[in-house]
């Protein structure tokens, strides 16, 4: 996945496209052309994203620099205590070095990872996400940061150590 592109029209007619590549990703999504602000579509995929994503950008090394409500609501701490801190904040402990090795260098090789992540909320409790994390690129192509699209599995997660047991139990 090398970017996003965005093509349509708005209320006049005009035409417009942009691709949304590297650190634009989050300008396109955040910070939209006039034209696309206009744009029905657009706007759905940043309302649902809003609503039903766990959504945040970090810096290269990990600080959080932006979330949504979603990321708030689930890992149960404010955006000001998320703001500035580094990402493994909610680290639960459950993955190994070798999990994480394997996750920096794919994503510091310009790559998205994908799988699912076991976190820890400010409460103590654990949750899981199914997670996409995609490299941002900045004016040189250098990796410039991290955006982070996640989805909650925690129930998921929960029926399946439910079914495990049952099955040991047998």
């Amino acid at each position: 996945m090398e970017g996003l592109r965005i093509t349509g029209g708005d209320t006049m007619g005009n035409q417009y496209q942009k691709l949304a590549a590297g650190k634009d990703f989050l300008d396109a999504l955040w910070d939209p052309l006039p034209a696309m602000a206009n744009a029905p579509k657009f706007g759905a995929v940043l309302a649902a994203i809003e609503e039903h994503m766990i959504f945040s950008e970090t810096d290269c090394r990990g600080r959080i620099k932006r979330v949504n409500s979603g990321f708030c609501a689930l890992s149960g701490f404010s955006e000001d205590e998320l703001i500035g801190s580094f990402h493994n904040i909610v680290n639960s402990g459950t993955h190994d070095v070798a999990f994480w090795s394997d996750f920096w260098k794919t994503i510091c090789r310009g790559k998205a990872w994908y799988g699912e992540i076991c976190n820890r909320a400010k409460d103590g409790s654990i949750y899981w996400v199914d997670s996409v994390i995609l490299p941002l690129r900045g004016d040189a192509d250098e990796i410039a940061g991290f955006v982070s699209i996640r989805h909650d599995i925690t129930d998921r997660k929960r029926a399946e150590d439910a079914l495990s047991c049952m099955g040991q139990i047998v």
